[in-house]
């Protein structure tokens, strides 16, 4: 179980280091080319919210995890 415990975590955090790579990237795009900022802020939205939603489904599996064990 410790196992799948530690697969878990490496997963959100590859999740959350991803999408904030991918919101750097995206904002230096905004800077470079400010003429793009319409077309690049809701990609920037929608990376904070697919983060998002991986979080919560992986707090939810936890939840369910520890109520059956």
């Amino acid at each position: 179980m410790t196992t799948i415990d530690q697969l878990s975590l490496i997963i959100q955090g590859l999740l959350v280091a991803g999408v904030a790579l991918r919101v750097i990237i995206l904002l230096i795009k905004i800077v470079l080319n400010p003429d793009d900022k319409p077309q690049l802020i809701p990609k920037i939205r929608n990376a904070l919210v697919f983060m998002v939603f991986g979080i919560i489904i992986f707090q939810i599996k936890d939840l369910i995890v520890r109520y059956y064990s």
